[in-house]
């Protein structure tokens, strides 16, 4: 036992070194990334203060009658002045409207013209005060239209400034980032080491360990990181406010020396004018010398009779001296609830990372110990002790938690994905609304889940396990690997339906290998496993894909996909041992089409899937894999981060899997357990659909998706192995049930979109939970108490 010991403690450790280190990196990249983005927006704000000063010089010229292409002695002077006041700025131009290049500060032209295409309709919103930004080779370009009386479009104003402006900035920031990781990295290293030789020998303390130095790491860099750009972002923010204020206070100083504020006219109108583009700007003020509040502007508004803080560290001042008014003071504040938002969407991506760290742990090291003892899995499942069926749930929580990561890593944004493809291919897909052709990706996706279960179903059961993994895998790769092709919405829906072919195969194929590799005394605890790697999956995996999606886009997201599904395919490759199982009668064997009709109406699953797997299904793959990311996109206006995050919590709840298959077994009663969830979930739809909604409803109602999902997770596949069908063996009953689910599935999205469209989304949501309520009630009533009753034999 000592070898074995001294085996165990340096897996330990080199697990714990493996996690530590990718979570730190982890953590790191995505707070460097998160900053870089930030000190981009500053940027391109500071460079819209100069361009405002430039557009507007050249628009008073355009509305005196001059023509564009005749401002050469007003124009190149102006190019000259603000590149000598703005550092980093690389290049100017002003084109015509058909982007030739009029004026340029750039002294050699390879081309005549701006060599990437413009958006000209954007000018409306982007004269109201957002710049257009475009990304060309190594470089951004700051679009501002030009126009003559305010409406006529005349020309453009290029800005460009090179990528090397931001990264030369914040190399010093990840400079500090990765002595403080070293740092924690070799003190929270050398302390497990010691207390790993003291007390690794009982698994249970040295998991505590493990755990509370991971969140304890984590903890301290992200509260190192959180300080260091918290004090970075203020002071960019804050040399913005000064560059604002001082151009600010430029325009108004000449005319307020011969005009009193009255003659002026709108003074209020002119400050929310100079801010409207500058969102890092909460409030903008004319004060006199008490600090008196005269006009104001912005989203942070003085009471009146209050008076503005000379110390608070958000402020900026600029005296504007010799007025008719005496002398006055323009004040800006820097938007500090902007800062702590940026702050707390960082602390939260750390957040995410510190949960998921703590589930690759726990997986890093089953999987070493599954490794070490892989023999035990050639043994006759009858045949195993205690030990060796440890080694086999480990199998089973691996194998199912690595894939199920792949697949369910783009939930959060895939339907996000299809309305920017459906949008960029021009919005029309054969005349569909742009409701039904978005959820055709999602029905595609569905019916390839139905035909991969078919064919696995009825034609691949006597082919290995791993040879299915293998095989689907493959093809789930390929899938995935077209989607980030894809440009146009019908190849991203065929795109959609390999995808789904291969999770199918792979979906039903996880029945088959805990049956296969499990005997009757361990059965039980196999699914248990499985499903909860399903659900540690799913909250690593959601979380994770929408923070990697916001900070880096979306073929990023898709490109983690494809890595965990690679990872899968190896693993059963080197992993999964080639096999042929000693299976129990009926095990093994392809499905006759004769035993898919007698279980699809048989009356124990007929009733099941009317009154509860259907309005599941619309809860499950029309709402949360597809209809709500976008509402919370869209009308909810959250990052795909949050979004991630809050459909993790639908996943966590899925972490009591365990403790609902116990509940069931002590009170013996599955229906009363099933009943319960899908009432919960219909009143809180009820609820929301009554009341419009509110994030803290929202909340409610995922918290309520959560529980109806775990009543189903945890007691579905007994309940219905239960009813037995004559000539069918369980683990067919049960994979010809999946199929039957997913048959029905490939419509759910269509349906549900059809639904919201003639009715809405709070009427809708009202719609579906009276149906999931109702079915629940019907169910209670006309539905059997499965493995509890006296005599359950279906004919």
């Amino acid at each position: 036992m000592a070898g074995k010991r001294a085996v165990n403690i340096k897996a330990s450790v080199l697990v714990f070194a493996v996690v530590l280190a990718l979570a730190l990196i982890v953590n790191g990249v995505l707070g460097v990334s998160g900053f870089e983005g930030v000190y981009k927006d500053a940027l391109v704000s500071r460079y819209n203060i100069d361009g405002e000063y430039i557009k507007g010089r050249v628009e008073a010229s355009l509305d005196l009658g001059k023509k564009i292409s005749l401002l050469e002695s007003s124009v190149m002077p102006l190019f000259s002045e603000v590149m000598q006041t703005s550092s980093g700025l690389e290049h100017l131009y002003i084109t015509d409207v058909s982007d030739n290049i009029l004026y340029t500060t750039r002294r050699v032209l390879a081309q005549s013209s701006i060599p990437f295409p413009y958006t000209h309709n954007t000018g409306e919103s982007l004269r109201s005060g957002s710049p257009y930004v475009c990304e060309f080779l190594d470089s951004w370009f700051i679009c501002i239209p030009l126009f003559t009386k305010g409406s006529l479009h005349t020309g453009t104003l290029y800005m460009e400034f090179s990528q090397k402006t931001v990264s030369s900035f914040i190399s010093s920031y990840v400079s500090e980032s990765v002595r403080t990781g070293l740092l924690i990295f070799f003190c929270a290293f050398v302390l497990y080491v010691i207390l790993a030789l003291l007390y690794g020998s009982r698994s249970r303390v040295e998991n505590i360990i493990s755990i509370v130095l991971l969140l304890l790491s984590q903890l301290f860099f992200a509260f190192a990181n959180n300080r260091q750009y918290n004090n970075a972002i203020s002071d960019v923010f804050n040399t913005n406010m000064t560059k604002l204020v001082q151009s600010i206070a430029s325009e108004l100083q000449q005319p307020l020396k011969s005009l009193s504020f009255a003659n002026i006219g709108d003074v209020e109108g002119y400050l929310a004018d100079r801010i409207a583009g500058s969102e890092q700007c909460s409030g903008i003020y004319i004060v006199d010398d008490n600090m008196q509040v005269l006009y104001q502007a912005g989203t942070q508004l003085v009471a009146e009779g209050e008076k503005l803080d000379y110390s608070n560290r958000d402020i900026t001042i600029k005296s504007i001296p010799d007025t008719m008014a005496g002398s006055v003071s323009l004040v800006l504040r820097t938007n500090r609830r902007l800062i702590n938002s940026i702050l707390r969407d960082m602390a939260l991506d750390s957040a995410t990372i510190i949960i998921v760290a703590l589930l690759f742990a726990f997986m890093l090291k089953n999987f070493w110990g599954l490794v070490e003892w892989r023999k035990d899995l050639l043994i006759r499942p009858a045949d195993m002790d205690k030990d060796q069926e440890e080694t086999v749930l480990k199998l089973i929580q691996i194998s199912t938690f690595i894939f199920m990561f792949a697949a369910y890593e783009t939930l959060s944004f895939i339907p996000l994905y299809i309305k920017e493809v459906f949008d960029a291919s021009g919005g029309n897909f054969f005349g569909l609304s742009a409701e039904t052709a978005q959820s055709v990706p999602v029905s595609t996706y569905m019916a390839g889940i139905m035909i991969s279960m078919f064919i696995t179903l009825f034609a691949m059961k006597r082919m290995s396990v791993r040879k299915r993994y293998i095989a689907m895998a493959a093809i789930f790769v390929a899938g995935s690997c077209l989607t980030i092709a894809s440009q146009e919405l019908f190849l991203f829906s065929l795109a959609r339906l390999i995808c789904g072919f291969g999770f199918g195969g792979i979906l039903l194929s996880t029945s088959s290998l805990v049956i296969e590799y499990t005997s009757a005394r361990s059965r039980g605890a196999g699914f248990g496993t499985n499903a909860a790697a399903f659900a540690s999956a799913s909250i690593a995996s959601i979380p994770v894909g929408g923070v990697i999606v916001n900070k880096f886009g979306y073929a990023a997201g898709i490109g983690v996909s494809i890595a965990f599904a690679l990872l899968f395919l190896l693993f059963a490759v080197f992993c999964i041992p080639e096999q042929k199982r000693a299976a129990s009668e009926g095990q093994g064997k392809n499905v006759s089409f004769a035993e898919f009709i007698r279980v699809f109406f048989s009356r124990h699953i007929l009733v099941y899937i009317i009154c509860v797997n259907i309005p599941f299904q619309i809860i499950y793959w029309g709402l949360f894999q597809f209809l709500l990311p976008l509402y919370m996109s869209d009308t909810m206006r959250l990052s795909q981060g949050n979004i991630g995050r809050i459909l993790g919590i639908f996943s966590v709840i899925s972490l009591f899997a365990a403790s609902a298959s116990r509940l069931a077994d002590r009170i013996k009663n599955d229906k009363l357990l099933i009943f319960i969830g899908a009432c919960v979930a219909g009143i809180a739809m009820i609820a929301f659909g009554m009341s419009g909604g509110g994030i803290l409803l929202f909340i409610v109602l995922m918290v309520a998706m959560g529980v109806d999902n775990l009543f189903i997770d945890s007691i579905e596949e007994v309940y219905l192995e239960s009813g037995e069908v004559r000539g069918v063996s369980g683990e067919n009953l049960l994979q010809s049930y999946k199929v039957i689910e997913k048959i029905l599935s490939v419509f759910i999205p269509s349906v549900t979109s059809l639904i919201i469209l003639q009715t809405g989304f709070n009427k809708s949501l009202l719609l579906v939970g009276i149906y999931s309520a109702g079915g629940a009630l019907l169910f209670l009533l006309l539905g059997v108490n499965g493995r509890w009753r006296n005599s359950h034999a279906e004919k």
